[in-house]
């Protein structure tokens, strides 16, 4: 019954061949007939797509730089922020007992927007023992500050830890660990 109900309204032909029943199919299923793909794409710019799309790009906040956080009993620390699209990675510029200077300190992928992200963090026991990452997520603040947040556990007791980043003095505070000191002669 379906076949002539399909047939009457000139779907399918009443004697389809092989040929006929794939560009019927392709046609229910989006695929490309062979016309289709010979076809070349007519490309159109509508200007307020565009200018939607570059107000994005050039909104979101370009975190690459130096920032400190106050990492708890071992005082203000400073690290290195990498941007490359919506990947970051942080490098220790000064480091703890736990993870040492010159050691990735988080890595994270940030979502479309640039408002949170999710990776991991560097964690390891005093004196670099047992290093290994753990869960963490980033919220931006814009181009002056972000958190970073991960699930901690001691014996039974779990917490949330999270580092607040400024970047707030940054450039001059970081010169006192980068630039040996001139003794007067």
């Amino acid at each position: 019954m379906h076949r002539n109900v399909a047939a009457l309204t000139g779907e399918i032909p009443t004697t389809p061949n092989q040929e006929d029943l794939f560009n019927f199919f392709a046609k229910k299923r989006k695929f490309p007939t062979e016309e289709e793909k010979n076809k070349k794409p007519k490309i159109e710019a509508v200007p307020n797509d565009w200018a939607a799309f570059y107000r994005a790009c050039y909104s979101a906040p370009n975190l690459s730089g130096i920032w400190k956080a106050s990492y708890g009993i071992y005082g203000e620390e400073y690290v290195k922020v990498i941007q490359k699209g919506h990947s970051l990675e942080a490098v220790k510029i000064t480091g703890d007992p736990h993870v040492p200077a010159g050691k990735n300190t988080f890595k994270v992928t940030m979502d479309r927007y640039f408002e949170t992200g999710k990776g991991e963090i560097h964690l390891a026991e005093a004196n670099y023992k047992n290093p290994r990452w753990g869960e963490a997520w980033l919220l931006s603040k814009g181009n002056e500050a972000f958190d970073v947040t991960w699930p901690f556990q001691t014996g039974d007791a779990q917490f949330l830890c999270t580092l607040y980043f400024t970047k707030e003095n940054c450039e001059e505070s970081i010169m006192k660990f980068t630039t040996p000191s001139i003794q007067s002669q």
